[in-house]
């Protein structure tokens, strides 16, 4: 994870110890720190947060994955340390789902072949 949100998810777990009185076990619960509804949670914090960045608020959070997955991809982060992350079985798996970046991909590989072949031409 990246060290920011590493920070970020520790001060909240300090903050909830303070809320709630006890370190909790869950790291994202309801308000008054009870177990979080997908449901509940859908409604009462990603609706209004979508809707505030002006995001379709019918997205779900599968979608916000698979945007996660696709820009390590488009970002040429190795496949098989993106399959880990997603939690794939294997990276011909996060490979196959993940297919229609690759076509995007080939330009920028083209383009880095044609930097080591011929040396920088932009």
């Amino acid at each position: 994870m990246p060290g920011q949100l590493v920070e970020d998810l520790l001060e909240h777990r300090d903050r909830q110890a303070r809320e709630f009185g006890e370190a909790q076990e869950l790291m994202f619960t309801s308000r008054n720190g009870q177990p979080l509804f997908s449901s509940n949670f859908r409604r009462r914090e990603l609706k209004p947060l979508l809707r505030e960045l002006g995001v379709n608020e019918r997205i779900h959070l599968y979608a916000l994955r698979h945007t996660h997955i696709t820009m390590l991809l488009t970002a040429g982060v190795h496949p098989k340390l993106v399959a880990e992350r997603a939690g794939h079985a294997s990276v011909k798996m996060t490979l196959d789902v993940y297919s229609h970046v690759v076509p995007a991909m080939q330009w920028d590989v083209g383009s880095k072949l044609n930097g080591l072949l011929y040396g920088d031409q932009s």
